[in-house]
């Protein structure tokens, strides 16, 4: 294991990715509580989706930079 300073470079992308997945999660969430209608479904699919994706994306990024730091890939 690392210690926190070797990997504090990967820290903001890794809050960055948590912020965005906690919005993302709680833009889908707003379909699930207040049901199916037109600004719910909206909100969930045009903020939500790609938000989360967006969140993903970043983790991978880091997962891949650590992973090429280490000489696994």
């Amino acid at each position: 294991m690392g210690t926190a300073t070797e990997h504090g470079k990967f820290g903001v992308l890794v809050r960055t990715a948590v912020v965005l997945a906690v919005i993302g999660l709680l833009c889908s969430g707003v379909l699930l509580v207040f049901g199916a209608g037109p600004w719910t479904v909206g909100v969930s699919m045009m903020l939500g989706a790609p938000i989360l994706g967006l969140a993903i994306l970043l983790y991978l990024v880091v997962v891949i930079r650590d992973l090429r730091d280490q000489g696994i890939l």
